[in-house]
């Protein structure tokens, strides 16, 4: 398998994500819609999170359910994603929902818990892991991303499927 940056022979490494059956960044429904907020191209040494908006589309309150939230590398491994602004430190901790209100919208960027590294040499830091970094040698991977929604209490699974193009 090759090292991050060597894919192709190309070292910036750059791909395009879109949802799959769409050809864009959008997935809705009756309830909700979320758009993925990636560049046209994407460095793959630099793609450390997902930007996400998530719109409730209803006048009720809609909850992101983080704890049943996941995503899912090319290889098949998921763990749980994580609001960028969340308390990183909560480790696997539960995590609180986040709602929506009525006909408004989340911004966010979200992390996979598990690549998130703290560090306390020589000073206390988090970094992040890449999300791509087991990118494989084909020209289209795919990866995933499973958001849980409480939608009038009963909680929905929306399950996104990602392709990433070599360019």
């Amino acid at each position: 398998m090759p090292e991050l940056g060597e894919i192709g022979g190309n070292m910036a490494g750059k791909v395009k994500i879109e949802l799959q059956n769409t050809g864009g960044l959008k997935f809705e429904d009756e309830f909700i819609s979320v758009t993925f907020g990636f560049k046209s191209e994407e460095k793959l040494n630099e793609l450390k999170s997902m930007p996400i908006v998530i719109k409730n589309k209803t006048a009720k309150d809609v909850s992101v359910r983080w704890d049943y939230s996941v995503f899912i590398d090319p290889n098949g491994d998921s763990c749980r994603i994580v609001p960028k602004e969340s308390p990183i430190t909560a480790g696997n901790a539960s995590l609180e929902p986040t709602t929506i209100k009525g006909n408004s919208e989340l911004k966010t960027e979200v992390i996979p818990n598990d690549y998130i590294e703290w560090s306390t040499k020589p000073v206390a830091q988090l970094s992040y892991k890449t999300l791509l970094e087991t990118f494989v040698e084909s020209k289209v991977m795919e990866f995933k991303v499973f958001i849980a929604v409480e939608v009038a209490d009963d909680v929905k699974p929306y399950e996104m499927t990602l392709l990433g193009t070599q360019i």
